[in-house]
């Protein structure tokens, strides 16, 4: 993404290859205090949109897997932690074109 003055104003393609992004969660989003939970930290997806015009907000849980394109209509971001620990892995995955 390029920001600027704290607004939205395009994209930059980071890496051309990326076919698929993986995400797995080995912990989770709540609001209960435990050691394998965190509050905050939902991955924002900028371009996809509830019934009520929301951008889709995505709580994980752990042990559940995220599997998305790797394309501008999928931008997203993590939204800050407030407590506890976020734990993911993050795998890309791509596709060698000729």
């Amino acid at each position: 993404m390029i920001v600027k003055d704290d607004e939205l104003v395009g994209f930059k393609n980071v890496a051309i290859n990326r076919k698929l992004t993986t995400v797995f969660f080995a912990s989770s989003c709540s609001e209960k205090e435990d050691f394998n939970t965190f509050s905050g930290g939902e991955l924002l997806f900028n371009f996809l949109f509830d019934k009520e015009g929301n951008p889709i907000k995505y709580k994980p849980k752990a042990g559940e897997m995220i599997v998305f394109l790797s394309n501008p209509f999928f931008t997203h971001e993590v939204l800050k932690v407030e407590n506890g620990y976020r734990l993911s892995l993050v795998q890309w995955h791509d596709a060698i074109t000729s």
